[in-house]
């Protein structure tokens, strides 16, 4: 797998209006603020000022530039961490998805959008403002503590005002964005479960992956805290770790991780690899009666 990242610069603009500047991870509000065309919605009472910045639209756009080797694989992803928040996108003047939560990333294919030589990209954000105040008049919901519809657009509710922070309702491209060029398959994230008995754990790892080719195999390892192999498998392969290194809050004691890597397999050819390196920590908990009486127990040891 190869990542072409699309961070740096852009360009945007209040739809219909002038192009400026813009840095991507970043929201339109910030990219106004670098360009002068409004204060610090942080200070004083700017940030009321500044509110027609969450009633308009904003379009954001930029090109990129792919050689022919680049097409030769068998899917091509638009990977998008974070997009905030009601948005079209379009590579080529071709629609190829659309972003409707802050809270979850996106994938799009644009396998069959793109062309070696230079391409464009344009992100076209629609106001949260609006979209809230349309939804909150059709569908009625309890009285709010800042803006009404606020709970009908999936983004960060603290964007339209809290009792200790300003409306600031941002819209951008909030998180990374890059292309994903896959060979043969692509992995996925992988499913991992644990059961504690007798100070041993169990752990199940199974991997999944979209092959486009037959003939890939998957290859799994999961290695512990210290770097050693635990156990290794293909697509599904279990293990019982004697002695496992537990996690534990910061409070209570270390915080071992584990390291699971997995392979995708085209004879020799590794096409894709996730490697989740310091991220597997291992601990089995419980609820006991001792939360009827207000306590709260964390593995055997009060909090």
């Amino acid at each position: 797998m190869k990542t072409i990242t699309l961070n740096g610069a852009w360009a945007f603009a209040r739809r219909g209006g002038t192009p400026m500047t813009a840095v991507v991870p970043g929201c339109n509000y910030q990219d106004l603020l670098r360009a002068g065309a409004i204060e610090d919605p942080f200070y004083g009472e700017n940030e009321r000022k500044s509110l027609w910045v969450g009633e308009s639209d904003f379009d954001y756009w930029r090109t990129f530039t792919l050689e022919a080797d680049d097409l030769a694989t068998d899917r091509v992803l638009l990977s998008c961490a974070m997009l905030d928040t009601l948005c079209r996108i379009y590579v080529n003047d071709i629609l190829v998805g659309e972003g409707r939560n802050s809270h979850i990333g996106y994938a799009f294919d644009v396998t069959g959008a793109i062309h070696a030589g230079e391409n464009k990209l344009r992100i076209e954000f629609d106001s949260p403002l609006r979209y809230a105040k349309s939804m909150a008049d059709k569908h009625k919901t309890p009285p709010d503590i800042s803006f009404k519809g606020r709970t009908h657009i999936r983004k960060a509710q603290c964007h339209f005002g809290w009792d200790w922070g300003p409306c600031i309702p941002v819209s951008g491209i909030t998180g990374d964005i890059s292309l994903k060029l896959y060979k043969a398959a692509r992995l996925l994230p992988p499913v991992i479960t644990q059961r504690h008995t007798d100070g041993k754990a169990r752990l199940c790892v199974q991997a999944q992956a979209e092959a486009y080719h037959p003939g890939v195999e998957l290859r799994t390892s999961l290695l512990s805290p210290d770097g050693d192999v635990i156990g290794q498998g293909n697509e599904k392969f279990e293990t019982v770790i004697e002695k496992p290194q537990l996690w534990w809050t910061r409070d209570l004691g270390e915080q071992p991780l584990y390291t699971l890597r997995v392979e995708a397999m085209l004879g020799d050819e590794a096409v894709d690899i996730v490697a989740l390196g310091d991220y597997y920590g291992i601990r089995g908990t419980h609820a006991t009666a001792a939360l009827k009486a207000g306590k709260h127990i964390f593995a055997d040891k009060p909090l």
